[in-house]
């Protein structure tokens, strides 16, 4: 773990297990010296159920503004989005809350999703290639082996998201926030990192 990270568990209530679990939290201090407290990607093993994918990419596809009233309503649920593909569906998804998704080798490419909250999403093998993720928030993510390539990240959020081993490759990385993200093993060729914030990265 890094010198710079504070690893917190906080036991809490699962309602739909009537179990405590537990979230896991690190913080950072930027360059300001104010302490950022970030909720962390959940990586532990849950069992794909695809009937229940189709029921939630059936409420998506009626728009972003649906699909955030009903996480509104349904808190708890967890978001089981694996291997969904919206490239090429012509969807907006402008603004989006994906926040604690399961988006293991999802297809995003070419999609839009400025200003789409990606808080502590599981996002392995996601392909991101091409999307529009301007403004987006993806702080505390696991990317492990995604693609970027060609993306747009502009004034993004991406402080302590794991990005091991993925592709930035021509990435748009303007201004945006890479504070204490693990860039490890990362293609960032002919990425464009101008302004942007890497402050305590793992480069």
């Amino acid at each position: 773990m890094k010198a710079h990270e504070y690893l917190i568990g906080a036991t809490m209530h699962d309602p739909r297990t009537d179990r405590p679990t537990e979230k896991r939290f690190a913080e950072v201090i930027d360059g300001s010296g104010q302490r950022l407290r970030v909720l962390l990607a959940d990586k532990s093993y849950r069992p794909h159920d695809a009937a229940r994918t189709s029921v939630l990419t059936a409420i998506i596809e009626r728009g972003t503004e649906i699909w955030n009233q009903w996480r509104l309503e349904h808190r708890e649920d967890h978001i089981d989005l694996q291997n969904i593909s919206f490239r090429d569906k012509g969807i907006s998804l402008d603004g989006v809350n994906l926040s604690g998704a399961n988006l293991y080798r999802a297809n995003f490419g070419g999609a839009s999703l400025e200003n789409a909250d990606l808080t502590a999403v599981y996002g392995y093998g996601a392909n991101f290639q091409s999307a529009n993720l301007e403004g987006a928030n993806l702080q505390g993510g696991y990317f492990e082996l995604c693609d970027f390539s060609l993306a747009s990240l502009e004034r993004s959020n991406l402080c302590l998201a794991d990005f091991n081993s993925s592709t930035f490759f021509m990435t748009n990385c303007i201004e945006s926030n890479f504070l204490a993200s693990d860039l490890n093993s990362t293609n960032i060729s002919e990425a464009d990192f101008s302004g942007a914030t890497l402050d305590k990265a793992n480069l």
